[in-house]
């Protein structure tokens, strides 16, 4: 922090206060205080974690309630990887509505590729102008 100069009402130069005092002022009202030494907010306990992610085994010293992983870079793979677990566990085998090949799909897929689905598409497309159906 940078020292703070402090002038009067009419613009007179009246004291100047240290970077120290302006942190541990601002920090006071925050937190309650700052330690310079280990830089931790007063009034909160540190703990010691073991990172959540597997074959992570960081430890870590933490003053958040709710912290899990070391940082966030493993946080992120963790959570992607569950994304991913749950992506597989949701995929079903399927039969193309077109071709009639077999593949591995999600609920709502109905055609093993896309020429097949554009295949299907122009299908409709020709019908519904032979019949004289517009959308």
């Amino acid at each position: 922090m940078f020292p703070v100069k402090i002038f009067d009402g009419k613009g007179n130069f009246k004291t100047e206060i240290s970077g120290e005092t302006v942190r541990e002022k601002a920090w006071s009202k925050i937190v309650g205080g700052y330690n310079p030494v280990i830089k931790e907010p007063k009034g909160q306990e540190a703990r010691k974690i073991i990172c959540a992610k597997e074959g992570c085994e960081k430890t870590k010293i933490v003053f958040s309630h709710n912290a899990r992983y070391c940082s966030t870079e493993c946080g992120v793979e963790y959570h992607n990887s569950k994304i991913k677990e749950n992506r597989q566990k949701r995929k079903v085998n399927k039969k193309c509505r077109e071709c009639g090949k077999e593949f591995e799909g999600f609920g709502n897929r109905s055609y093993c590729n896309d020429p097949c689905s554009s295949r299907f598409k122009w299908k409709y497309v020709k019908i519904t102008k032979t019949i004289g159906i517009s959308e």
